[in-house]
């Protein structure tokens, strides 16, 4: 601890100071921010949104809809969402914060310094920091896009609720957790077929860039609006008065240090280049589902092994590259505020080992296996990997790609059972809601359109769709379909096969968009 405050904490401030990502103008605030002092009761990362101007600093908090922290206010106080309170319905409008001289309220600059973002439109990775275009991305070569990421220091309503009237509160979906690519400062340490590489102070943000379209801000009166129509309901009550270029444009957010495990699934030894899980969907369709999976999967494990709610940690995706092949790294992040250490903790291999101890054991293995769960959940449920805080995910989530990337993980084989079980069942629904043949190839199970003489076979998820990396079953089965039944043979998975059966039959049926 000496040596650090001697010889590394100047140049920690200074680097606090210089860095675009936290624009606080009192240092002890933006140090608090970047996780040099604690994070105890002041300053805040809580965010207000205002139904109308304070009339002096008693007033303030009589003019409070709600609040919220940061993280969450960038979607639920995002413009066009509806926040409900006392019966009424306050449509949220823009931005605005206020500081106080004596009792008198004044407006000041609530969007604050920009921070320049540029993001790859193909995977997703993102690099913060640097300006301007041109960039290309580091996972896939693309050409990155950039924008300005703002973070309000308070919101606002168009300060004319209307009467609840069986509406729901509306809003963007909350963005998922981004960890900006950067370069890993300590080597790597193996744990089973994955690497694990701890960060600490690592800057996880919270992006709403509008789906893609960005916000075009406009200044009204010391706060900033947005007015474009279509993010509201109905109109809301703003000054029909805004042309010309929009003061900002860009997308909200935050941006927060705490400490982050890295994990690289690179040695699983499933079909495929590196041996790692291709998240191309044309490659293979489950892969991404796949990662979530057992993200969350790992998530539950660690908060049973840590003895602390799930929510505590927070988990999510960042793009890589393996060999020149697509994947995602998945990053476990301390929900808490500058970090309470778990995530440092996790990487030590003794506390994964007592983690994977509980995920491949009867704490959560035996469970899902049981026939009390795999008898009642198809895919998952709040058994096993759904919750609220995940629901964006829960179309992706399954419990059986959770087990089977948990298993490689731990060294052991891929059990293709688990879904080559259910093929028979599947395939006799698909083939008689949608009137074709079924029909068993070696082990695997397939369907034929008669009409279009095009046959569609079904393997493992985590087995690629590509020909070059076919398994055993995989070429037996389309050897015996050309043989059997000619026309056009295709290669789909199970996971395909029970959550969009249509795009299947289209391409049965001539279709082009499967």
């Amino acid at each position: 601890m000496r040596r650090w405050i001697r010889g590394d904490l100047v140049a920690a401030i200074d680097r606090a100071v210089n860095n675009a990502s936290y624009a606080y103008p009192e240092l002890s605030e933006r140090l608090a921010n970047t996780g040099l002092l604690p994070m105890f009761g002041f300053p805040t990362r809580i965010r207000v949104l205002y139904y109308r101007k304070p009339v002096s600093l008693r007033d303030d908090g009589f003019a409070q809809v709600a609040d919220r922290s940061i993280d969450l206010a960038v979607s639920s106080f995002a413009p066009g969402s509806e926040v409900l309170r006392d019966k009424q319905v306050h449509t949220a409008v823009g931005f605005v914060a206020w500081t106080y001289q004596g009792q008198k309220p004044v407006p000041v600059d609530p969007l604050g310094q920009a921070i320049p973002v540029n993001r790859c439109p193909s995977c997703g990775a993102v690099v913060a920091g640097e300006a301007g275009s041109g960039l290309d991305c580091l996972v896939c070569q693309s050409a990155m896009e950039p924008f300005d990421l703002y973070q309000p220091a308070g919101f606002r309503t168009d300060y004319s609720p209307h009467d609840f009237d069986d509406e729901v509160e509306r809003g963007p979906a909350p963005g998922m957790p981004v960890l900006a690519l950067a370069p890993d400062s300590e080597p790597p340490v193996v744990f089973g077929a994955m690497s694990m590489a701890v960060r600490s102070g690592a800057e996880v943000f919270t992006i709403n860039d509008n789906g893609g379209r960005l916000y075009d801000m406009y200044r009204l009166d010391g706060t900033v609006v947005v007015p474009r129509q279509e993010l509201y309901t109905s109109p809301p009550r703003l000054p029909n008065t805004f042309t010309g270029e929009p003061d900002y444009r860009g997308a909200i957010g935050a941006v927060r240090a705490t400490d982050v495990l890295l994990l690289t699934l690179d040695e699983l030894g499933v079909p495929g280049p590196q041996g790692t899980i291709s998240t191309d969907p044309a490659v293979l369709p489950a892969g991404r589902a796949a990662l979530w999976s057992f993200a969350q999967l790992l998530r539950v494990a660690s908060a049973l092994e840590l003895d602390i709610n799930p929510m505590e940690l927070q988990v999510g995706l960042q793009p890589a590259s393996l060999g020149g092949h697509r994947t995602e790294r998945i990053f476990l992040a301390d929900f808490l505020e500058n970090g309470a250490g778990y995530s440092t903790h996790l990487g030590r291999p003794g506390v994964m080992v007592q983690v994977f101890k509980k995920l491949l054991g009867k704490e959560l293995h035996g469970k899902f296996e049981s026939p009390a769960h795999s008898g009642q959940c198809d895919m998952s449920c709040p058994d096993c990997l759904r919750s609220y805080e995940n629901r964006w995910l829960h179309p992706l989530l399954d419990w059986r790609l959770a087990l089977d990337v948990a298993e490689l993980v731990g060294n052991e084989p891929l059990k293709i059972n688990r879904w080559l079980a259910r093929s028979e069942q599947l395939v006799a629904t698909f083939a008689s809601s949608f009137s074709v043949e079924s029909a068993q190839l070696g082990d695997l199970w397939a369907v034929h359109d008669s009409n279009t003489s095009r046959t569609a076979f079904f393997g493992h998820p985590l087995w690629r769709l590509d020909e070059n990396y076919f398994t055993g079953e995989q070429a037996s089965a389309l050897l015996d379909a050309q043989t059997q039944m000619g026309g056009q043979v295709r290669a789909f998975d199970l996971y395909s096969l029970s959550r969009q059966p249509a795009k299947i039959h289209a391409w049965l049926t001539g279709g082009v968009n499967a």
